[in-house]
């Protein structure tokens, strides 16, 4: 995936930054952007709050969509031949589940929290497993 970004410093110096990023950095970063998320404390108590207004509206759910970001993150990624998917939602939401149910879902149930090293590797275990099932051998070209 290409990403360019036009820097504007002053009227006479534009500088143009082109920079290749690959799925896999992308995801990591995603997850793990989305792990502290999930288990932070404010994140929690808005879940509480959530989940006792879905019960008193169930349609409610249908208005949350937590899957854009990574299903257009995913999109962007098929689009630039780096992962040969079909249906981007149902990806991100896989991808989403596999941290919800570790790291989510347990904690809101009265788990203790998940420690540094097992978020990393569950990071590093959510992002093998989209890779393996999604990967078109870009994966391989690009050095991941």
């Amino acid at each position: 995936m290409t990403i360019k970004l036009r820097i504007h410093a002053e009227e006479a110096l534009v500088v143009d930054l082109v920079m290749t990023v690959t799925a896999r950095l992308l995801l990591t970063d995603m997850c793990r952007a989305q792990v502290l998320l999930f288990m932070s404390p404010d994140i929690m108590t808005t879940n509480k709050m959530l989940m006792g207004e879905i019960l008193r509206d169930p349609k409610f759910v249908s208005e949350i969509n937590y899957s854009a970001c990574f299903r257009q993150l995913l999109k962007e990624a098929a689009a630039d031949d780096l992962l040969d998917l079909d249906n981007p939602r149902e990806a991100a939401e896989g991808f989403i589940s596999l941290r919800k149910g570790k790291t989510f879902w347990p904690v809101r149930l009265g788990a203790p929290l998940v420690g540094a090293d097992e978020i990393e590797e569950m990071t590093e275990s959510s992002v093998d497993l989209i890779i393996s099932r999604y990967d078109n051998g870009a994966a391989l070209r690009d050095g991941q």
